[in-house]
């Protein structure tokens, strides 16, 4: 097994880690096999076989581990997807210095395996219903990763609705003031309605019905068969941002009241 140094650098609290540069042969030879396996398409069994061997030679080779984990992930293979990248999240944390509070910036590439793998760990956990591990998780890209290049907080938006903690939404709204995501705009007028703040919910609402007055329109509608419908008329190519949240945010909406708050604050900034 190729023993690596631990850490590469450490610049103003960020660490970058030191996995795939390793110049001696074995490493090379270790590469190589990566580099192959990463070519094949998802769907090539060999893929995995590959990895897998990647792994027998190297107990410690990240990257192999993540992608198994994101393959099986895409397969919705979730138990198995959930032991690679959860192997993956603990080979990188045990690098970390003891006491560690810097960052893990994604602008360094070889952060990537770390910061992905945790992050579609928590995606997992979403997917098998375990939303506290998930918000651990995905919380933690975060706090490694405060610029979010890889958007963990509109799935800790998600996640925070299905367990009810409405304030978590209320402060990442906060923290990413100019966030130009419609799950960021839509979801603080959910959390401030939850929360029975409708003056502050009226105020998102209003912000959120001028970025993208199409959502609003969409759950204005809502119905049991409305978006059924809607989808069977729509080009699977032209799905538009709005039709994409309402498909997978549509749970949230539904009840009357949200639904009669949407078409009151429609009409009055129609007026």
């Amino acid at each position: 097994m190729i023993e690596y140094p631990k850490l590469k650098f450490v610049v103003d609290g960020s660490i970058g880690w030191f996995h795939l540069d390793d110049d001696t042969e074995e490493g090379s030879s270790l590469k190589g096999k990566f580099k192959i396996a990463s070519d094949l398409p998802a769907y090539d069994s060999q893929k995995e076989e590959f990895l897998e061997e990647i792994i027998m030679e190297d107990p410690n080779f990240v990257d192999a581990y993540f992608q198994i984990g994101l393959i099986n992930f895409k397969r919705s293979n979730f138990g198995k997807a959930e032991e690679y990248l959860d192997k993956a999240y603990r080979i990188c944390i045990s690098l970390l210095p003891e006491n560690f509070h810097g960052m893990i910036p994604w602008d360094i590439e070889s952060n990537h395996s770390f910061l992905l793998s945790l992050y579609y760990l928590g995606r997992t956990e979403m997917a098998i219903k375990k939303y506290r591990e998930a918000m651990i998780s995905l919380n933690a890209v975060l706090m490694y990763n405060p610029s979010d290049e890889l958007c963990a907080r509109l799935e800790i938006i998600h996640n925070s609705l299905l367990l009810g903690d409405y304030n978590r939404i209320i402060a990442l709204g906060k923290i990413y003031l100019q966030d130009q995501r419609v799950e960021s705009y839509y979801g603080l007028v959910l959390a401030y309605f939850r929360k029975g703040n409708l003056v502050a919910a009226r105020n998102a609402f209003n912000e959120a019905y001028e970025f993208n007055a199409e959502v609003a329109e969409h759950i204005s509608l809502l119905d049991i068969d409305y978006l059924e419908e809607f989808i069977e008329n729509t080009d699977d190519d032209v799905y538009s941002d709005a039709l994409i949240y309402i498909i997978d945010n549509e749970f949230f909406w539904v009840d009357k009241a949200i639904k009669n708050f949407v078409i009151s604050n429609i009409d009055r900034l129609k007026q």
